[in-house]
């Protein structure tokens, strides 16, 4: 969920008999509440329609994982509490990173050459944090290591989507461009998640060029005009009006050690 920009919506996950929510309705307009368990949503439902508050509750029989329910941009918190011994945090983790055509063969092969222009331009033109940047980035973020003597075994590396980022077949490709080497330890635990539903957006070709309008270093000129031909015409080809963009994720969960 995306923060909505103001502080009225709250999401009370795993809510039990709904203590956590009676208390939560004081401080926002709206609290909405699940449990996978009937009778404890039950109970928590009786609780809560008791309170004399101005309050807005909403009800939903499901995991703490599942948002579906909730609309993007609906919240402004969230919260878990003893319930976080019962969920997959994976799930509930998500962070920003780089989407990948799915919906279009042809314009997903533009995309990608898009994507090795731009990283190679961002080598040649950027600065040696960029490049660092880049490196980190386009390598799946596996060079980054957390220490033993700093951190627990068992640091959980989780990928999502990863098979379908452009860049996992770049790091081959560009050799030249110094990739560092995995600093993946045998006591991690790599996670491969694959879900398409809940990491994919529909952009028209005039939203595309505005996003990708965002990022340094990005293909101009004839560079660019060649690529975006590309992908126009494979739209118009398939008979699209829009792409659709998956996103990926690499999320490192890590446990330092007590002193």
């Amino acid at each position: 969920m995306q923060h909505c920009n103001r502080w009225a919506v709250i999401h009370d996950a795993g809510c039990g008999a709904g203590v956590a929510s009676e208390a939560l309705a004081e401080r926002f307009d709206e609290v909405a509440v699940n449990n996978p368990n009937t009778d404890y949503l039950a109970v928590a439902k009786q609780r809560l329609s008791q309170l004399s508050t101005r309050a807005k509750f909403i009800f939903h029989e499901s995991t703490a994982e599942d948002q579906s329910w909730l609309s993007a941009r609906s919240l402004d918190m969230f919260t878990i509490f003893t319930a976080i011994d019962y969920v997959d945090l994976h799930k509930l983790m998500q962070e920003l990173s780089r989407p990948a055509i799915i919906s279009n063969l042809e314009a997903a092969a533009a995309w990608v050459d898009f994507a090795d222009v731009w990283v190679t331009r961002g080598f040649n033109d950027g600065s040696a944090a960029v490049k660092r940047g880049f490196r980190v980035s386009w390598a799946g973020h596996d060079c980054i290591g957390l220490p033993r003597e700093v951190f627990e075994d068992g640091v959980v590396r989780v990928k999502i989507n990863e098979r379908y980022r452009p860049e996992a077949n770049q790091v081959k490709r560009l050799p030249e461009l110094g990739f560092p080497p995995s600093r993946i330890l045998d006591t991690d635990i790599v996670v491969d998640e694959e879900n398409i539903d809940d990491w994919t957006r529909d952009y028209t070709l005039a939203e595309l060029k505005s996003f990708v309008s965002t990022l340094a270093y990005i293909p101009h000129g004839t560079d660019a005009d060649r690529l975006w031909q590309r992908v126009e015409q494979a739209m118009l080809l398939s008979q699209q009006k829009t792409l659709r963009l998956l996103w990926t994720a690499h999320i490192i969960l890590a446990t330092r050690r007590k002193l």
